[in-house]
């Protein structure tokens, strides 16, 4: 039958490999069996085994203890991180008092953080040219690497198409998605020899001040566009209420949704 995807497996291996005895049919695609018979194949270990801790927050109680701020420390939560870096320009912020309560949830450098819940499998990788202390929710998983490999390495492959087969497998729940820690430990990472590793770390950090320069310009380049056009210090009308004739509105637009007709979009024109 065309499209049909079927696959036979001995029950002594399914529950040597499956400690939860998963028996729906996603977590055995050929595509991810495929790529784990790859990744055995090789000399390998698990991020459990290469890592010398994976915490996520501590008791959900401390919680009711937290009151975010306009400023202080960054505490990042999964919609932060994407693209394999962080985004600080919408985290939230918690004081110093809050910061030593979380203390199981703080951020080192070269730490890896996965999102745990979601948007499943975003991982990124805590620069040291950050401004530390910074913190981070119970939905993202805390990776310390050991010494014996390198974290940027590591790093790139939970980003590349084997390790992110691996944490789409993984991935439970019926309406919103998760993983759990202990499934983050059995990720399968290939040993691969030291100078590699170094040449894939070299090439993450270019990576990431490429990035930055890039966004330094791109900010250059906006606000040159928005002193040009006199728009720099504009502020939107706040309001949310219009009121057009037919001759102004849907006979020329045929557009009848309330959003296209906000004042803030009229005084933008008005403005350039």
């Amino acid at each position: 039958m065309d499209g049909l995807e079927a696959v036979e497996i001995k029950l002594s291996v399914l529950k040597k490999e499956n400690k939860v005895l998963r028996l729906d049919s996603d977590y055995y695609k050929k595509e991810y069996l495929m790529i784990l018979s790859q990744l055995r194949a090789k000399k390998h270990d698990t991020i459990g085994k290469v890592s010398n801790d994976i915490k996520s927050f501590g008791a959900y109680s401390l919680c009711n203890d937290v009151k975010y701020l306009d400023n202080g420390i960054p505490f990042l939560r999964c919609v932060n991180i994407k693209n394999g870096k962080v985004d600080f320009s919408d985290v939230l912020y918690i004081s110093e008092e809050a910061n030593k309560l979380l203390w199981k949830s703080e951020v080192k450098p070269k730490m890896l953080l996965l999102t745990m819940s979601g948007s499943i499998g975003n991982v990124a990788i805590a620069q040291e040219n950050w401004q530390y202390p910074v913190n981070s929710n119970q939905d993202i998983a805390k990776i310390e690497i050991g010494e014996e490999i390198n974290a940027y390495y590591v790093y790139a492959f939970l980003n590349s198409r084997y390790g992110q087969k691996q944490l789409s497998r993984e991935q439970v729940g019926s309406v919103q998605q998760h993983i759990f820690m202990w499934q983050i430990a059995e990720l399968i990472i290939p040993w691969v020899s030291t100078t590699f590793q170094k040449n894939i770390e070299n090439a993450v950090r270019a990576a990431f001040e490429l990035a930055q320069e890039s966004d330094e310009k791109y900010k250059q380049a906006e606000k040159l566009l928005l002193d040009e056009i006199g728009v720099t210090d504009w502020e939107p009308n706040a309001g949310n209420t219009a009121e057009k004739k037919l001759s102004q509105s849907f006979a020329i637009t045929g557009r009848l949704d309330a959003e296209y007709y906000q004042p803030k979009y009229d005084d933008l024109f008005e403005k350039i």
